[in-house]
């Protein structure tokens, strides 16, 4: 239920492990100063980003989540707010906070805002060092908690406005169950004498920062099967991978909308049925442009290895 607009508006959600929960949709920034103060005055806060890297070559912070008791908070970084009272809560020692698979969250915070972390848990690697086989948040909520979540919004594009509600709470729901899972599973590494283990490897979390060589020209050799091909076969997977990333940056898509990594690795005989990554389709055509690009880098690499 919509309880209040403005310049932030507040939902009402019931949920087993507290009574009432705000979920806090925060667009202006009297209205973020004063949600922040009361976060920095918690002892542990959740928190989770939201970004557009399956919509957007230029992927982006698109939402921040926070959740304290009784409150989720949802941030629109978009509306280019000032957040840096945010970043010092994130780098504030005295403020332990959870974050579920924090390398990725923790590098675009770095990346676009320059922000680091002190004081991390990351309930995923708790799981991990707990031995579980299924150590996603939504596998350990209805493990612990037998609390199913909405998946339907995983591959969303998070860069629209307005969001609608139902997408508002599946963001919520990312850090709202956060803290009880994990107090639950320091309980459980603590008994089995691992929680040192986890100390260890949050620092090494903290210490992440945003390196632009991660996506250098050499991003190629990361792609599956690369090790297998010849070196006329490299300079093909080269070229097209570079050829892709061009077309990519200038139409702002995802490098596998163009066309999927298959066509790139693959033979010539794969090109046609050429797939996006983790079963994503390319877009209607992407093959058929692709051929071309693949027989100019072929030619190209004949002429090299000649």
């Amino acid at each position: 239920m919509l309880l209040g607009r403005g310049s932030f508006a507040v939902f009402a959600a019931q949920d087993d492990t507290r009574d009432v929960t705000r979920m806090i949709w925060i667009e202006t920034q009297e209205a973020l100063d004063r949600a922040l103060e009361r976060v920095a005055r918690q002892p542990i806060v959740a928190v989770d980003t939201e970004a557009d890297s399956l919509h957007s070559y230029f992927d982006k912070v698109c939402l921040i989540q926070i959740s304290i008791p009784g409150e989720d908070l949802i941030i629109d970084p978009l509306r280019k707010l000032d957040l840096s009272a945010f970043g010092g809560i994130l780098a504030d020692s005295g403020v332990t906070k959870i974050l579920h698979g924090a390398d990725y969250d923790l590098r675009i915070l770095n990346r676009d805002f320059g922000f680091t972390i002190g004081n991390l848990i990351d309930t995923m690697v708790c799981a991990q060092l707990l031995g579980y086989e299924a150590f996603g948040l939504a596998a350990l909520l209805e493990q612990h908690f037998g609390k199913k979540l909405d998946k339907s919004h995983q591959r969303a594009d998070w860069a629209r406005r307005p969001l609608p509600r139902n997408m508002l709470e599946y963001a919520a729901t990312d850090t709202r169950h956060l803290i009880p899972l994990a107090s639950l599973l320091r309980e459980k590494l603590t008994a089995l004498g691992r929680w040192e283990w986890a100390v260890e490897e949050f620092r090494r979390l903290e210490a992440i920062r945003f390196s632009e060589k991660e996506a250098g020209d050499e991003g190629f050799r990361r792609l599956k099967g690369i090790g297998g091909l010849d070196r006329r076969s490299l300079f093909v997977a080269r070229a097209l991978y570079n050829w892709r990333d061009g077309m990519a940056r200038a139409a702002d898509r995802p490098p596998f909308k163009i066309f999927g990594n298959d066509l790139i690795v693959g033979g010539e005989g794969q090109a046609s049925d050429a797939g996006g990554i983790g079963g994503h389709q390319s877009r209607p055509g992407a093959a058929s442009h692709a051929i071309r690009p693949r027989d100019s880098a072929r030619r190209e690499a004949g002429a090299r290895c000649a």
